[in-house]
């Protein structure tokens, strides 16, 4: 451990915030798991339907580009606060940063593998989401964004100037997984230069009994549930930030309305059955829209409830809270606009910005005829 990091981490200002809504806190542990899963399903779907919207329009080497910019401010943003909240900062360099990665894509819902080669040399495997849309990322697209920021730098975040990263194999590149080591070195590494690459054929067998484990008294079921989700909504907002860094905020706006349109068409039927809803009409529509949104913690009161129509009003996803501009806020609707059409042909639905705030009210009325 180097005395800068320490005397970074023992100067700097923490801030937790710890207010839970009413609704989250009087939850059963049962339906938050629900929300949660829920809730990862759908931001999961929109942050990668993001990057394939980006590929569609801009081409591969936009999509290289976004990533590099994301990651980097997401490393900026997390990593030095993430390993104080796991409690590893004191672990040894190399077995610190491959813990921090494997404990925050665990609680973020991935599938990753962590082996211990030495205290000085640890590897990491990542395995892949299910669905087509990995085979649409471009080849190296993992290497370009590992370049620029995350591993290959978490030896300057932390201080250590001889922890290194080495890429190893990658998905996106036809391999089984994500691979890669950690290992600090007897020498200095320079941080400017590309990332190393090493083809090797074979590498440490994973032992699952043998792997780090969260203290299950700190990491509580809930804790973790509310971990995910939250993990879910930032990638996707890092990703649109960094996207608006990529192309500007006008095309960002467009890329992520097209993005939540596909994902409605596409993923719409399917939240429903994880739902659990079997009705029909404007009740169906009514109750699609306040779980998704409740399950996604996004906070909304209901303004007018009647037979044939109802409203509400509506705050954006908590990290887009800080967007101020109306133009994001649409565009993150137009996956309710578009569900509505899949759910109900009957029912028409508007959004009414509130003046000099980010809340909309939503306006749903069963028209009683076809409106398509």
């Amino acid at each position: 451990m180097s005395k800068y990091w320490c005397d970074w981490l023992t100067g700097r200002e923490k801030v937790v915030n710890t207010i839970e809504s009413v609704n989250e806190a009087e939850q059963s542990l049962a339906e938050l798991k629900a929300d949660c899963l829920l809730a990862s399903k759908f931001l999961g779907s929109a942050f990668w339907g993001l990057n394939l919207m980006l590929l569609r329009h801009k081409g591969a080497q936009a999509v290289k580009d976004l990533q590099v910019i994301e990651f980097q401010d997401h490393q900026a943003d997390h990593f030095i606060d993430g390993m104080t909240k796991l409690g590893i900062i004191w672990d040894p360099p190399a077995v610190a940063a491959a813990k921090y990665h494997y404990f925050s894509n665990i609680l973020g819902g991935l599938d990753v593998e962590y082996i211990e080669e030495t205290p000085k040399k640890v590897w990491l495997r990542y395995h892949g989401p299910s669905g087509m849309g990995l085979g649409m990322i471009p080849g190296g697209a993992f290497r370009r964004y590992l370049g620029g920021s995350w591993h290959r730098l978490d030896g300057k975040f932390m201080g250590v100037p001889n922890l290194g990263w080495v890429a190893t194999k990658a998905l996106m590149d036809g391999d089984p997984y994500d691979e890669g080591y950690f290992i600090e070195y007897d020498h200095e590494v320079d941080f400017n230069e590309p990332l190393k690459v090493e083809f090797v054929d074979s590498t440490p067998e994973f032992d699952a009994s043998k792997a780090p484990q969260l203290d299950p008294a700190v990491w509580t079921e809930e804790r973790r549930l509310k971990v995910l989700r939250s993990y879910s909504r930032s990638y996707l907002f890092s990703a649109f930030r960094a996207l608006t860094k990529l192309v500007g905020e006008v095309t960002a706006s467009w890329l992520l309305e097209e993005t939540m349109r596909r994902i409605a068409v596409q993923y719409t039927r399917e939240l429903r059955r994880e739902m659990g809803l079997e009705n029909a009409g404007l009740a169906l529509v009514k109750d699609f829209t306040l779980g998704l949104l409740r399950a996604c913690g996004q906070e909304l009161s209901v303004l007018e409830d009647s037979e044939n129509a109802f409203s509400i009003r509506v705050s954006p996803i908590r990290e887009f809270k800080a967007v101020s501009s109306d133009r994001v806020h649409a565009s993150l609707f137009a996956f309710y606009a578009t569900a509505v059409r899949v759910l109900d042909g009957h029912t028409s639905v508007s959004r009414v910005p509130d003046e000099g705030e980010s809340t909309a009210v939503w306006n749903f009325k069963d028209e009683g005829k076809w409106t398509w």
